[in-house]
This record gives structure tokens, sequence and C-alpha cells, in this order.
């Protein structure tokens, strides 16, 4: 009998420790049944089985035959290694639409690179505008940070382009009903930047044909708001929520 337990996560031909399984089954027919663009946090603490669950939902969802569904997974504590909060956002940027163009792949993702790696020169450009503490979750649109001359912003600039790769993959294989973004280990990094991620990806990524599966405690959630609004009481309540 073994001695010890490793922390990995759970992969689809392995037994159900955590009993996570009704749950697994629900929120299968709950992604297959949606609209979208849609959100669904996994919240649970560190070792909870978050990673586990969302490997059986892109297994499920994804990675079986006849799948509906294309996977962009992003580990996020991955790509904050060694960046600071604002490289670390655009790097996270720069995985999702990686994936995403890598299941497109024809002239319109050689000339979408071109655009959207200028747009993230621009974006790198005033990367310090994006540092925590920069964005508060009530000042208004990401995309005002990166306004220009009156034009669509950055970050308008880059959704577009996102949408069209998306509507590109889609066209190529009709079978697909869209994307599933699985966004991982949210509560390993700075909460702050969480938070910013977060806010980023929803000012993004709110895109028809996108579901997006977070993995996140709730608490660093809460750790990440305080430097914005303090501690948490009843009158700054609703700001949390």
């Amino acid at each position: 009998m073994k001695s010890s337990i490793i922390d990995i996560p759970r992969q689809q031909h392995q037994n159900d420790l955590f009993g996570i399984q009704v749950y697994q089954d629900v929120l299968i027919k709950f992604i297959q049944l949606t609209d979208t663009p849609i959100t669904i946090a996994l919240q649970g603490e560190w070792g909870s089985g978050k990673t586990s669950l969302m490997n059986q939902l892109r297994y499920n969802l994804c990675d079986v035959e006849q799948a509906l569904y294309y996977p962009v997974w992003i580990n996020t504590w991955q790509y904050s290694l060694m960046h600071t909060p604002a490289q670390s956002i655009i790097a996270i940027l720069e995985g999702i639409i990686g994936q995403i163009g890598a299941l497109s792949p024809n002239h319109k993702w050689d000339e979408s690179k071109k655009k959207i790696g200028g747009l993230f020169k621009k974006m790198a450009a005033v990367s310090a505008k994006v540092a925590v503490g920069t964005i508060g979750v009530d000042s208004g649109p990401v995309d005002d940070l990166f306004a220009s001359g009156g034009g669509e912003s950055t970050i308008v600039q880059l959704k577009n382009e996102i949408a069209k790769l998306i509507e590109t993959a889609l066209e190529q294989n009709p079978h697909k009903k869209g994307f599933i973004l699985y966004i991982d280990d949210l509560d390993r990094i700075d909460p702050p930047v969480a938070v910013e991620i977060l806010e980023l990806l929803k000012n993004i990524f709110d895109l028809k044909n996108c579901v997006f599966v977070l993995a996140i405690d709730y608490d660093v959630v809460i750790k990440g708001l305080k430097p914005k609004f303090g501690e948490l009481t009843d009158k700054n309540e609703r700001e949390f929520r």
C-alpha cells in the first residue's frame, strides 16, 4: 500500500475519489444547452479538485470523438512566472489567442497574427497602465485605457480579431458549437492580478460561441478586491459581489 498522496489532478480514466461525478454530469449537460457567452466559476479551496473537474469537462466536451467544442486551456500560474503583473496579463492573452488561431490554420490566421502582433506591441507600450491598482473594477471599461484618436481602442480591435478567428474556425468545422476556455490556477497567482485578469477577460472575450470555465478560490477574489475597496463590509458588499 502506498504511503503518500500526490497532488496530480484526476484524468478521465481514473476513479472519482472526490465524488464530483454528479457535478460533472450536470455541468456537461448545462454547457451543452447553454447560450453564449457565459462564464462558469468552479469555486473551491486549493486541492479541492477544481482541475480534476475541469479535466473531466474537457474530455467529455472537447476531446471525445465528435466533440462539439474546441478546447483552449490556460494555466495562469505558469504564464505569470518570471513576469510582472502587466506582462502576465498580456502573456495570458497571447496564449489564449495563439491556441484559438492554431485551430483555424489558414491564410486568415497568418493575416490576423500580423495585426494582433501590432496590437500587442501597443499594449506592451502602455503595460504600466494595466498594472495592479491602475484599473479599478468600478472605473469603467478597460477599453478606455487604450482608446486612441477617437477611433477604435486597441482592446476593441483585438476583440474584433478574436471574433473573426472564432468565426473562421467554426466555419471550417460546422459540427462544432464553439470554444470552451478553461482558465486554471487563478488562485495560485497574486490575488489583485487574478482580479485584473478576470476584468480583462470579461472585456475581451464577451463573445458569442465562447464558454469560460474558471477554477478559482473565492477567498482569492476577495483578497484581490481589498486593495480597491478595503475590507469587506456591509457598505461595500455590492462592489465585492
